[in-house]
């Protein structure tokens, strides 16, 4: 017998969305590439979405209300409270050995950062994830990179395959 065990007790065959726990959830990404200069940090302007099963996701330039809940550019702004897995990946093209870094922000402060510098003459890739806390009034998460290099370097998005944003409730 495969399949999960839900809290009532009932077998499910599909993983993922068990008692609707896995909601809400998106996904987003950027639409083209981005050239980010030299020794800044930038919000990641993920406005094409994948997936927003419940709203949350603004992936507008300004603030916008989503679900009574003010949110501002590029965010998630879950109204259910409630532990969330959330992943920032960030990607560079990498020709002059570029040294970046990939953040999840909740409530404008960084809660989660992974750095990647693999040497020159590749692409670099850094991924943040982190299980936080959401409580479904008033907070929301945003995606930051940032460009180490001296130079201006390319963020690359390849529709959402390189660079993205996600998240989705565990419990």
């Amino acid at each position: 017998m495969s399949g999960l065990i839900n809290s009532a007790g009932s077998k499910s065959g599909v993983i993922g969305f068990v008692n609707n726990v896995c909601v809400p959830a998106f996904l987003a990404y950027p639409s083209s590439d981005k050239s980010v200069a030299a020794y800044t940090t930038e919000k990641v302007a993920n406005d094409t979405e994948l997936l927003d099963s419940h709203g949350c996701y603004n992936h507008e330039s300004s603030t916008v209300t989503l679900n009574g809940i003010s949110t501002p550019s590029y965010s998630f702004a879950p109204h259910i409270a409630g532990w969330y897995f959330i992943v920032a990946i960030t990607l560079f093209d990498n020709f002059s050995g570029v040294y970046i870094s990939s953040k999840v922000l909740k409530n404008d402060s960084v809660i989660a950062s992974a750095d990647s510098d693999p040497g020159s003459g590749y692409s670099v890739t850094a991924t943040a994830s982190i299980i936080a806390y959401a409580d479904g009034v008033d907070d929301f998460f945003h995606q930051e990179c940032k460009n180490w290099h001296s130079g201006s370097e390319t963020m690359r998005t390849s529709g959402g395959t390189e660079c993205r944003f996600q998240a989705f409730r565990i419990s």
